[in-house]
C-alpha cells in the first residue's frame, strides 16, 4: 500500500513538473510588425524598424504613415512615430507627443505641409549625416 501511495505520488508530481515547468514557453503569437495595425504591439515595432530603413519608395512610405501616427490617441504610438521621423528626416518641428490634441496640430501642420512638399522626391539627409 505505501509502495502504491509513493508511485502515485511520483507520478502525480511528475506530470505537475512536465505540466507547469512547460508552461512558462507558452506564450501568444506575436503579431506581425505593421505600421497600420491598429495594436500598438504591432505597430511600435514597425514604427521602431522604419526608422532603421534607408532610402527609397518603401521609406517614403513609411514617412507618410509615421506622419498620419504623430495624430494617433495612443502616446506611445506618437512618442516613437516622433523619433522615427527626426531619425529619418532630422526634422521634429517643435512636435511634442505628449501635447494635447490642440497642442500638436500647429506642428502636425508643418509635419504635413512637408510631406507635400517632398512627396515624390527622395528624402533629405538627416542633419549630422
Amino acid at each position: 500500500m505505501v509502495v502504491v501511495r509513493h508511485t502515485i505520488c511520483l507520478v502525480l508530481y511528475s506530470l505537475i513538473s512536465v505540466v507547469f515547468g512547460l508552461m512558462p514557453g507558452c506564450t501568444l503569437p506575436r503579431a506581425e510588425r505593421s505600421l497600420i495595425d491598429t495594436d500598438p504591439t504591432a505597430k511600435i515595432p514597425a514604427i521602431k524598424q522604419s526608422a532603421k530603413q534607408s532610402g527609397g519608395e518603401a521609406e517614403a512610405r513609411s514617412v507618410a504613415l509615421l506622419v498620419d501616427e504623430l495624430d494617433s490617441d495612443d502616446a506611445a504610438v506618437r512618442f516613437y512615430a516622433i523619433r522615427a521621423l527626426r531619425d529619418i528626416t532630422g526634422e521634429t518641428f517643435d512636435y511634442r507627443y505628449f501635447d494635447d490634441e490642440l497642442e500638436r496640430k500647429p506642428a502636425l501642420a508643418k509635419w504635413r505641409a512637408w510631406l507635400a512638399e517632398h512627396a515624390g522626391r527622395s528624402l533629405p539627409e538627416p542633419i549630422g549625416e
